[in-house]
């Protein structure tokens, strides 16, 4: 298996999953996202992401900040460990939006997780 790839079975797809993260795990919160992680029992992770219109209005922005999301979590596997379920919910768009703005964030708040 690659380690550097992003699967289909690392994606949070159906509602009931989200759901069930959302209920059970446990949240980290600062100024530009939230970050809900509960263990998942599987030996790999699975993502999933949350960017409203509220939160971000412009489609272009928000596939952006998504893409950027899923490239934080694409390129630091190793950092989120094994087994978890993680949503990360966009509060806020960061200014300026870029890669390092977005990896500092996530793993901000992956540390106060763990």
């Amino acid at each position: 298996m690659k380690t550097c790839g992003f699967a289909k079975k690392e994606q949070l797809t159906a509602q009931a999953q989200y759901k069930n993260v959302y209920l059970q795990a446990a949240v980290q919160k600062n100024t530009i996202c939230q970050m809900y992680v509960l263990n998942n029992g599987l030996d790999y992770n699975r993502l999933g992401i949350s960017v409203t219109k509220r939160r971000c209005a412009n489609l272009v922005m928000r596939n952006k900040i998504k893409r950027l999301i899923r490239e934080v979590f694409r390129r630091n596997k190793q950092k989120f460990g094994q087994g978890r379920d993680i949503v990360v919910v966009l509060r806020k768009a960061p200014h300026p939006i870029n890669y390092e703005a977005m990896e500092r964030t996530i793993l901000m708040l992956l540390g106060k997780s763990t």
